[in-house]
């Protein structure tokens, strides 16, 4: 009994123990507990805090999703709206589109036919002018009917009086009788006269045989002479009136004989001009039908112009290219051959002399060989552009004559443009563009762009390109490369005659003064401005042509406002070691520059007379043929020797002169029948060859005389210009 409590409070003392134990356990781990649940709460605070700024935001940002999504609603209804909007545009762009594809079908229709209008105004303009001349013909039968008419009144008048002379013959005829009985009343008298006379000899005889009375005898004296003065006075008056009666007679016939000629002249004119009548109410009829058809036509085209005009407009209106849109290849695009970098930007102030001396010694310097003859000939024909705006290298190919325009502009400081010509040229759009109106816009040529960059009047605001302005006093050559291989009348001939034009223009800023020499471009329809280009004096023209049986020749109005260089055999082959050239940038050359070498011909030049005297005889030898030059060539001539190098030293004015007999006199040889016996051909030879002679220029003599003997055994004129050799200058 004792062991039991001791062992019950040991039980009690561990169950407390262990109850303290897990009390204070449990009081551990839910200290532990809450502690962590005491954080977990702060933290879920803190997150419940992010949840609630995470649920404004999103809240905010559901607001504004939907919005975005309204927005988007009507967006999307705007966009469905559009699209189908743009369904509606985009079916009527197809119709629009078939409708312009038919309006152009029509508008190529309208211009056939506009060409057709053309071709058949053109038709009506001849027989116009025809007409015209019919009628200028007519005219003159008019003036002739008129002149007839008149002379017929004259003829009627003349007829008159002599109907009136005629109504007077029977008059005359009475007269006569009258006459004729006066005359044979005379006669009796004239019998009984002499009856009288016999019986007064008789009575004399009486007298003497009776002799009685003086004073008797001498009153029958006086009886008798009075009666023999009155018989003679008779037989005077008889004489008289028979010449009178004959004259009357004779007159009576030959104005009988005149009157029937004049009836039958004025019968015959009176059928000439009623003949000329006729023709003049048939012509005038005609006339007035082809006025009338020329009218219609005219009214045609008018209606055809407006037509497609408005078509135009329309094509315009439902979205076609605007204007600097279809011009931009002209106006935006910029000229490859108008590099600015290219040159130095400062200009070069060098004389001339000294810059063609310098020029000689860079060809030198790259193993390029040229006579010095052809250099200056070159140079000087390119300051002679006023009168001759054409330079003309042609010859044989390979021998330099597209190297030596081009390496003069390359060392002389000018820019360069090379224009291949075609075979298929036939107009001036295949030098400045034409008008697509397929694609509808202008497409334009490297020539016609470098124009209107270099043209200050008609485009001033296009002196600035792509930050750059550009400076329009530079020098630009244009090179027209194999220029015959086409026709150069077909593409270049107008074009050379507004060149030509330049120099009647006194006031270039004046645009109406301007326009008579300015160059229209073919822009297309539609366009109420047109552009034109005015070719500056900085802009040189030089053209190559290879003289072959696939070529074209020059006619005459191109070799007249041209200075032609004939390359000949080239000399021997300079072989050397080619310098080595120098990549340096050269100073450009500026009209300011160019135009200090440009010189005026003037009459107190020591040359002057002797020039105008070479001119003289060699226009009077080609007179002779019926080939004679104008003032232009001698204006041509004379600027070219004044302009020529060094032209003041020793007798150089001489192979100026030479120059342009090889350049402009000789070509008009070509084609003369050397065996023509009626002809003036041998004295025009010989006249010509006489001035080369006086002109000391040897190759050149040589030259013509193989000409002349090679013409003399082929029968035509030929001529194969001038070898000249390097050790010539």
């Amino acid at each position: 009994m004792q062991t039991a409590p001791t062992f019950l409070p040991a039980t009690l003392w561990l169950l407390a123990a262990a109850l303290t134990v897990t009390v204070l356990l449990l009081f551990f781990f839910m200290h532990i507990y809450w502690r962590r649940r005491q954080q977990a709460f702060l933290q879920d605070g803190s997150e419940a805090a992010d949840l609630a700024a995470r649920k404004q935001q999103y809240e905010a940002d559901a607001q504004e999703l939907r919005e975005w999504m309204n927005r988007q609603k009507d967006e999307l209804l705007r966009l469905t709206s559009e699209r189908e909007e743009q369904e509606r545009i985009r079916a009527e762009l197809t119709d629009l589109e078939q409708r312009c594809l038919a309006k152009d079908q029509e508008n190529e229709t309208l211009r056939k036919e506009v060409g057709e209008l053309e071709s058949q105004k053109l038709m009506a303009s001849q027989t116009l002018e025809q007409l015209k001349r019919d009628i200028g013909s007519i005219e003159n039968n008019r003036a002739e009917a008129e002149a007839l008419k008149k002379e017929i009144g004259e003829m009627e008048k003349r007829l008159e009086e002599t109907r009136e002379i005629l109504s007077q013959v029977p008059e005359a005829e009475l007269r006569l009788q009258a006459l004729n009985q006066e005359k044979t009343a005379l006669e009796e008298r004239i019998g009984k006269l002499h009856e009288e006379s016999r019986e007064l000899q008789n009575v004399e005889q009486e007298l003497e045989e009776l002799k009685e009375g003086r004073r008797e005898k001498a009153q029958l004296a006086v009886l008798v002479d009075s009666l023999r003065s009155e018989q003679s006075a008779l037989e005077r008056d008889v004489r008289t009136l028979e010449k009178k009666t004959k004259e009357q007679e004779d007159n009576l016939e030959d104005l009988k004989e005149a009157v029937a000629r004049e009836t039958q002249a004025a019968e015959e004119n009176k059928q000439a001009a009623d003949e000329a009548r006729e023709q003049l109410k048939k012509a005038a009829s005609k006339r007035e039908e082809t006025e009338e058809t020329v009218h219609s036509l005219e009214a045609r085209k008018a209606v055809l112009e407006e037509r497609i005009d408005a078509l135009s407009r329309k094509e315009t209106e439902n979205g076609s290219p605007k204007a600097e849109k279809r011009y931009a290849d002209l106006l935006k695009r910029n000229a490859d051959c108008l590099i600015p970098d290219e040159f130095k930007s400062e200009p070069r102030n060098v004389d001339e002399y000294p810059a063609l001396e310098q020029f000689k010694d860079d060809l030198r310097q790259r193993n390029l060989h040229f006579p010095p003859r052809l250099i200056d000939a070159f140079h000087t024909s390119l300051k002679c552009q006023s009168i001759n705006p054409l330079t003309v290298l042609a010859g044989v190919s390979g021998t330099g004559k597209t190297l030596l325009p081009m390496k003069y502009a390359e060392l002389m400081g000018l820019h360069s443009l090379v224009l291949p010509v075609q075979p298929r040229w036939d107009s001036p759009q295949d030098l400045f563009g034409f008008y697509n109106y397929l694609e509808k816009e202008y497409k334009a040529t490297e020539l016609s762009r470098a124009l209107v960059r270099m043209d200050s009047y008609n485009y001033p605001e296009g002196q600035e390109q792509d930050g750059y302005i550009w400076p329009r006093k530079r020098m630009l050559m244009v090179l027209l490369d194999e220029m015959n291989l086409a026709r150069t009348e077909y593409y270049f001939s107008e074009f050379l005659s507004k060149l030509e034009l330049r120099r009647l223009v006194e006031n270039p800023e004046n645009p109406a003064q301007r326009e008579k020499a300015e160059v229209e471009l073919d822009t297309g329809p539609g366009l109420k401005k047109s552009y034109r280009i005015w070719v500056p004096k900085n802009v040189l023209f030089v053209g190559t042509m290879n003289e072959d049986e696939t070529t074209q020749t020059l006619s005459d109005k191109v070799l007249d406002r041209s200075n032609v260089l004939r390359f000949g055999k080239p000399d021997e082959r300079q072989i050397g070691q080619r310098n080595k050239q120098d990549q340096q940038k050269r100073q450009v050359l500026d009209i300011e520059n160019w135009e200090k070498w440009l010189r005026k011909p003037n009459q107190h030049d020591p040359w002057q007379e002797q020039i105008n005297s070479w001119i003289s005889k060699i226009n009077n030898g080609l007179n002779l043929i019926g080939r004679p030059f104008g003032f232009r060539v001698e204006d041509a001539i004379r600027l070219y020797v004044a302009n020529y190098p060094r032209v003041d030293a020793e007798d150089r004015f001489k192979l100026a002169f030479a120059d342009q007999v090889e350049q402009k006199i000789i070509p008009k040889l070509r084609g003369l029948d050397m065996h023509d016996s009626n002809s003036n051909t041998p004295q025009c030879i010989n006249e010509i060859g006489n001035v080369i002679e006086e002109l000391g220029d040897k190759p050149l003599s040589d030259a013509f005389m193989a000409a002349k003997n090679e013409s003399n055994s082929m029968g035509m004129f030929t001529w194969h210009g001038v070898t000249r050799t390097l050790d010539q200058g």
